[in-house]
């Protein structure tokens, strides 16, 4: 049965300096020379977040942590070319996937009001004609770009691929000879959440962690 396990957590509450330390000392030093880069405080607290669910995805396959990373910044375990992972956060929602023998890719956002006119430019005319002429814009706009986005971190490139050329149409949805299977996750009311695999699953395990 072709499975995944999706670890996330929501961020409640402010952290003090203190507890962002100690949270710190739970990941390897490759994460943490990452982390403490970003200089804004919530960018460090949502990255080290996912670097702690990664962890933890990690440890619960009994695989190393022994992490390199790609010409495009993805990360993944050395030695282990079958296990692969990706990890999304946006506003409050942070969230990791990790499963064996499939690409994935995962993407959450937070379903704000914005001027969706602005990212014409990544859809269809087709798709964008949908997303205006839809009951709610605003959701189907989130929904497309969710599932755009992470097909395209499946893919292992991320904002490198053009997005318009990620045509959403069915599922699976085939791009560069490859077949993405969309799964929602519908983790919370307030953000869309999407997986794309190369294979179909037949089951998402949740692990929500809380801190």
């Amino acid at each position: 049965m072709m499975s995944v396990d999706v670890f996330y957590a929501f961020l409640t509450r402010r952290y003090s300096e203190k507890y962002f330390s100690e949270l710190l000392k739970q990941v390897p030093k490759i994460f943490r020379e990452d982390i403490t880069k970003y200089i804004r405080e919530e960018d460090r607290l949502t990255h080290l977040i996912g670097k702690i669910l990664l962890t933890n995805a990690i440890k619960r396959y009994n695989l190393p942590l022994d992490i390199e990373y790609t010409c495009f910044g993805r990360p993944f375990i050395r030695n282990y070319p079958n296990t692969d992972f990706n990890i999304s956060h946006s506003k409050d929602l942070v969230a990791c996937v990790i499963t064996e023998n499939t690409r994935i890719g995962i993407d959450v956002e937070y379903k704000k009001e914005i001027e969706i006119s602005d990212y014409k430019m990544v859809f269809t005319t087709d798709e964008w004609n949908s997303i205006i002429t839809s009951n709610n814009p605003t959701l189907s706009f989130y929904e497309n770009w969710s599932k755009k986005e992470c097909i395209a971190k499946a893919e292992g490139i991320g904002l490198n691929l053009d997005f318009k050329k990620i045509i959403l149409k069915g599922n699976p949805i085939c791009i560069k000879n490859t077949f993405w299977y969309i799964t929602d996750l519908k983790i919370s009311d307030n953000y869309t959440s999407f997986i794309a695999s190369d294979k179909q699953l037949e089951h998402v395990n949740f692990h929500q962690y809380f801190f």
